[in-house]
């Protein structure tokens, strides 16, 4: 996988060492960097403010990861994860 991401120049731009994923089983606690976000080498000039959202939570073991992108365009779009399409209370 990292020969391919390479060849097509994608870059990762999670921030070092920051945990994703935490579950617990029993009296054990796991909690990695798993969730990871990739972009093309051009676009991650234009990507700011990586970071786990801890202020909403969404009932998994997997960290809501945020960040901004930069665009010259005029009309945002919609935030899926504000709408009321999808319940995510019952997502895993």
């Amino acid at each position: 996988m990292i020969t391919w991401l390479n060849s097509y120049n994608y870059k990762l731009i999670n921030e070092s060492d920051i945990i994703t994923f935490y579950r617990k089983n029993d009296n054990l606690i796991s909690s990695l960097v798993i969730d990871l976000a990739f972009t093309t080498q051009k676009l991650s000039e234009d990507i700011s403010d990586w970071y786990i959202n801890e202020s909403n939570t969404s009932d998994s073991d997997h960290e809501i990861i945020r960040f901004n992108i930069r665009t010259k365009a005029a009309k945002l779009v919609e935030n899926s994860i504000y709408s009321q399409f999808f319940n995510l209370k019952k997502a895993d």
